[in-house]
């Protein structure tokens, strides 16, 4: 139901801009993003994507349907960065609004609840979790993340 909510060009630019940003937010603020790549690599054998679609996660060819592998190479790394929580079985409304503040935008409204309710642990229902929470600041989460990058970019070549 979450995902009918969000057109299908919508939910793969979500989905590339949030991996993206994943990485860009860690570089400061994660002692993981050294490993970036190695968790890459790591979610992307467990979760036994075939070529195709680890050519699909690579090129951010995210368009609906999802295949159950990629959602759980997306489990595999929300788990790695604790956006997902294996315990508690729910996405962290602190590590997403983390993520948000990180970027200098404010977070989606009620992502409290829109994130806290537990799932049932598949691949399936985190992936549709982790969207579900933030789909609604889709543009700001863009703007603050292209903020982001030519902040980076500007630092890389002063």
């Amino acid at each position: 139901k979450v995902l009918q909510k969000v057109s299908k060009m919508e939910h793969s630019r979500l989905l590339v801009v949030f991996f993206v940003f994943l990485g860009v937010a860690n570089m400061a603020s994660s002692s993981n993003f050294g490993n970036f790549g190695n968790l890459g690599r790591e979610c992307m054998e467990g979760s036994k994507a075939s070529r195709d679609q680890r050519n699909k996660i690579q090129d951010f060819d995210l368009a609906e349907p999802v295949d159950e592998e990629i959602m759980c190479f997306f489990k595999c790394m929300m788990t790695k960065f604790g956006i997902y929580d294996e315990g508690s079985k729910a996405v962290s409304s602190a590590a997403i609004n983390q993520l948000f503040q990180d970027l200098g935008v404010s977070a989606p409204e009620g992502l409290g609840a829109k994130a806290a309710s537990p799932t049932d642990g598949t691949c399936g229902a985190v992936f549709k979790a982790m969207i579900g929470a933030m789909a609604d600041k889709l543009g700001d989460f863009k703007k603050g993340y292209m903020a982001k990058l030519n902040e980076e970019f500007k630092l890389r070549h002063e």
